[in-house]
């Protein structure tokens, strides 16, 4: 039986090469990415790679509580259980952002957006 991961931030940095790694027979591996596009052509190429791995993707932008909403919702309906977490997305802005609740864009999403 396959372990289940959650992988947020999957399109670079350490979510990538976590992506890369699990995708194996061993793991279903579900992402949570903000640019669906990306994530469209990683998930390709991981396939193309990894013929057996099993990968799902859903839209997840953690500046938005709405996209966690609806990244929840859809956990929920598809998935009885996971067994890993990898809350990996994350932001710096050197310059003044706001999430779209209002909240500065560092905190929204690399704090608030995961809890």
């Amino acid at each position: 039986m396959r372990r289940r991961v959650i992988i947020t931030g999957a399109t670079s940095g350490i979510g990538l090469e976590t992506f890369r790694a699990l995708a194996t027979k061993e793991y279903e591996i579900i992402l949570g990415c903000r640019d669906t596009k990306k994530t469209e052509n990683l998930v390709q190429e991981i396939i193309t790679k990894a013929p057996d791995a099993a990968i799902h993707h859903f839209p997840l932008d953690l500046s938005s509580f709405s996209s966690i909403r609806a990244f929840s919702a859809f956990i929920h309906k598809e998935f009885k259980y996971i067994d890993v977490l990898f809350n990996n997305a994350g932001v710096f802005e050197d310059t003044t952002k706001k999430t779209h609740e209002g909240f500065e864009m560092t905190d929204g999403v690399n704090y608030l957006g995961n809890y």
